[in-house]
Order: structure tokens, then sequence, then C-alpha cells
């Protein structure tokens, strides 16, 4: 039998990099979660995505953030990739959502704010 998301054994991710518990083991103060962030399309390419997500993310005092991308968002999840997200798995299928399943995303060093900024 398969383990869920949440078994803290020394299983392997799904990357088969680092054991399970490393990346579903949660306390308080340790995951931030984007959950929804779009920039219109006229305003594309210009790095407004980017300068969004460090702002905010340069506020929080989380350890790391989480979000999820639809697995066919290819575009998006190259641009997370590129801000050093990494996928950590894919969640689902969930009932009543569209789509069913979500690509997992991590990012384990947040920005921090310059406090000049």
């Amino acid at each position: 039998m398969e383990p869920s998301l949440g078994d803290t054994s020394a299983r392997q991710s799904a990357k088969g990099t680092r054991p399970r518990s490393e990346i579903t083991d949660e306390w308080d103060g340790r995951t931030f979660t984007l959950t929804s962030l779009a920039v219109l399309p006229d305003q594309r390419g210009r790095g407004i995505g980017k300068q969004l997500i460090n702002h905010l993310l340069g506020t929080r005092t989380e350890e790391r953030a989480v979000l999820s991308v639809q697995p066919t968002a290819l575009e998006t999840q190259s641009i997370y990739r590129h801000l050093g997200w990494r996928q950590v798995g894919r969640n689902g299928p969930l009932p009543g959502v569209t789509p069913p399943r979500w690509d997992v995303y991590v990012l384990e060093c947040l920005p921090r704010l310059n406090p000049d900024s």
C-alpha cells in the first residue's frame, strides 16, 4: 500500500530526494500558503508577479511557502521554478474541485525585505 503524503516514515518523496517527513511535518510558523496570485495578461512579462511574490513573502516570518498550480499551467509552473520554487508532489483527486489534481510547489528559503525598502 502506498503511503499518504502525511506519512512521517523515512520513505522518500515522489522525487526521491528527501524523506516525506521533511516535507510534510508541520509546526506553528513553518509554512505560509500562497493561495492565489494573478497578473493581468497585458501586464505579464514585466516582473510584476516576481515583485508581488518577493514583497509578500519578504514580510513573512515563516520558514517556507507552498502553493498549488494546475498541472496544465506549464507557463506558470516554469515561472515558479525560475523563482526558486520546487515541485514536491501532486495532491488529489479532490472531490468537487476542478481540476481534481494540483501540482504542489515549495519555496524553502523565503526572500527577506531590506528594512530600507
